[in-house]
Protein backbone atom coordinates (compact mmCIF):
# COMPACT_ATOMS: atom_id res chain seq x y z
CA UNK A 1 0.00 0.00 0.00
CA UNK A 2 0.88 3.26 -0.91
CA UNK A 3 -0.04 6.23 0.51
CA UNK A 4 1.36 9.62 -1.34
CA UNK A 5 0.58 12.96 0.54
CA UNK A 6 0.90 14.89 -2.49
CA UNK A 7 3.13 17.40 -1.15
CA UNK A 8 4.45 20.33 -3.29
CA UNK A 9 8.16 20.63 -3.24
CA UNK A 10 8.96 18.01 -0.96
CA UNK A 11 7.40 19.74 2.30
CA UNK A 12 6.67 16.12 4.18
CA UNK A 13 5.88 17.55 7.75
CA UNK A 14 4.97 20.81 6.93
CA UNK A 15 1.20 20.50 7.37
CA UNK A 16 -0.92 18.05 9.19
CA UNK A 17 -3.04 15.04 7.47
CA UNK A 18 -5.37 12.70 8.88
CA UNK A 19 -5.73 9.27 7.37
CA UNK A 20 -8.57 6.89 8.57
CA UNK A 21 -8.19 3.56 6.93
CA UNK A 22 -10.76 1.31 7.12
CA UNK A 23 -10.55 -2.68 6.44
CA UNK A 24 -13.62 -4.37 6.57
CA UNK A 25 -13.29 -8.69 6.28
CA UNK A 26 -16.08 -11.26 6.12
CA UNK A 27 -19.88 -10.35 5.88
CA UNK A 28 -19.25 -6.55 6.98
CA UNK A 29 -16.98 -6.30 3.67
CA UNK A 30 -19.43 -7.35 1.17
CA UNK A 31 -21.71 -4.81 -0.57
CA UNK A 32 -25.32 -5.58 0.30
CA UNK A 33 -27.37 -2.89 -1.72
CA UNK A 34 -25.16 -4.39 -5.04
CA UNK A 35 -26.26 -8.16 -3.83
CA UNK A 36 -30.03 -7.15 -3.05
CA UNK A 37 -30.41 -5.34 -6.62
CA UNK A 38 -28.57 -8.74 -8.44
CA UNK A 39 -30.91 -11.03 -6.60
CA UNK A 40 -34.03 -8.60 -6.23
CA UNK A 41 -34.43 -9.07 -2.58
CA UNK A 42 -36.84 -7.60 -0.40
CA UNK A 43 -35.24 -6.01 2.74
CA UNK A 44 -36.60 -8.69 5.41
CA UNK A 45 -34.75 -11.41 2.54
CA UNK A 46 -31.94 -9.07 2.70
CA UNK A 47 -31.50 -9.12 6.75
CA UNK A 48 -31.73 -12.76 6.06
CA UNK A 49 -28.82 -12.79 3.77
CA UNK A 50 -26.63 -10.93 5.63
CA UNK A 51 -27.40 -13.10 8.70
CA UNK A 52 -26.88 -16.02 7.05
CA UNK A 53 -23.41 -14.52 5.84
CA UNK A 54 -22.75 -13.90 9.89
CA UNK A 55 -23.30 -17.18 10.66
CA UNK A 56 -21.17 -18.62 7.88
CA UNK A 57 -18.22 -16.77 9.36
CA UNK A 58 -19.15 -17.32 12.86
CA UNK A 59 -18.89 -21.17 11.74
CA UNK A 60 -15.19 -20.78 10.18
CA UNK A 61 -14.38 -18.98 12.62
CA UNK A 62 -15.16 -21.75 15.61
CA UNK A 63 -13.98 -24.61 13.11
CA UNK A 64 -10.59 -23.16 13.18
CA UNK A 65 -10.55 -22.54 16.68
CA UNK A 66 -11.37 -25.83 17.18
CA UNK A 67 -8.42 -27.04 15.03
CA UNK A 68 -6.23 -24.77 16.89
CA UNK A 69 -7.07 -26.26 20.01
CA UNK A 70 -7.05 -29.95 18.81
CA UNK A 71 -3.42 -28.90 17.71
CA UNK A 72 -2.19 -27.69 21.04
CA UNK A 73 -3.91 -30.53 22.65
CA UNK A 74 -1.59 -32.47 20.54
CA UNK A 75 1.35 -30.73 21.14
CA UNK A 76 0.91 -30.82 25.42
CA UNK A 77 0.36 -34.21 25.21
CA UNK A 78 3.38 -34.68 23.52
CA UNK A 79 5.38 -32.14 25.54
CA UNK A 80 4.59 -34.61 29.07
CA UNK A 81 5.43 -37.42 27.09
CA UNK A 82 8.67 -36.00 26.51
CA UNK A 83 8.78 -34.81 29.84
CA UNK A 84 7.66 -38.29 31.70
CA UNK A 85 10.34 -39.86 29.58
CA UNK A 86 13.10 -37.37 30.87
CA UNK A 87 12.07 -37.61 34.19
CA UNK A 88 12.47 -41.57 34.12
CA UNK A 89 15.75 -41.02 31.88
CA UNK A 90 17.47 -39.23 35.04
CA UNK A 91 16.06 -41.05 38.04
CA UNK A 92 17.27 -44.63 36.47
Amino acid sequence: MVIDTGAPNGNIGQEKRTVVLQIKVGADAKDYDKVATEQALGPLELEMKKLEDTMVQLNKEMMFIRAREAAMRDTNGTVIITLTLSIDGAVC
